[in-house]
């Protein structure tokens, strides 16, 4: 009689265990993927963008070159801001160079405050602005600013500069060095130089 062959099981316990590692993997992956789910960061801006006005007849096409430009951005469904120029100059790297500029912020609650400029830039990716000369900020309660340099960080959902400023609240005048405005959640601060 000849003798049965041998059974060696160090290999079949080696696929075993392999099995159950990868059972584990797989495993830890659906949980996280379970325990994650419903869990987001701070959400970040959509950017859409209005249509530009036609091309004038008997001009041929101004490349990078538009007038009444609109773009607007939102956070969780709700508008966080807009930003119109009367006429936009686009160059590479997504950069946009502004005339006649108006940003409007809107607030959590429904609120805007409009903000003015002779002149301003316009990054897309980074999804900042810079608007320059003669600055206004306009806002609910009777709030002027004006200054002259502004940058607003779509991001962080806020306008600042370090330039000097003249301020209006109501009945209340005065002047300063900086400022910084949260505008989802309407608190100013301006941090040097305050005199009423």
């Amino acid at each position: 009689m000849e003798p049965s062959p041998r059974i060696h099981v160090r290999p079949h316990l080696a696929v075993t265990a392999l099995r159950v590692l990868i059972l584990a993997v797989l495993a830890g992956f659906g949980l996280a993927l379970v325990l994650s789910y419903g869990h987001k960061g701070k959400p970040q801006a959509v950017i859409t963008m209005a249509p530009s006005s036609p091309t004038p007849p008997g001009q041929g096409p101004v490349l990078n070159k538009s007038d009444e430009f609109e773009i607007s951005g939102s956070r969780e469904g709700r508008p966080a801001f807009t930003l119109s120029a009367r006429t936009v100059t686009g160059f590479e790297g997504d950069r946009k160079l502004m005339d006649g500029v108006r940003l409007t912020l809107h607030d959590e609650e429904g609120g805007s405050i409009t903000v003015t400029g002779l002149n301003g830039q316009f990054d897309a990716p980074s999804r900042r602005a810079q608007l320059t000369g003669d600055v206004h900020i306009e806002g609910a309660d009777g709030l002027s600013l004006s200054t002259g340099t502004l940058f607003y960080d779509s991001d962080r959902d806020m306008i600042f500069t370090a330039d000097p400023i003249t301020f209006r609240v109501g009945g209340l005048e005065g002047e300063g060095r900086g400022l910084n405005y949260l505008a989802g959640e309407r608190q100013i601060k301006i941090p040097d130089q305050v005199r009423l």
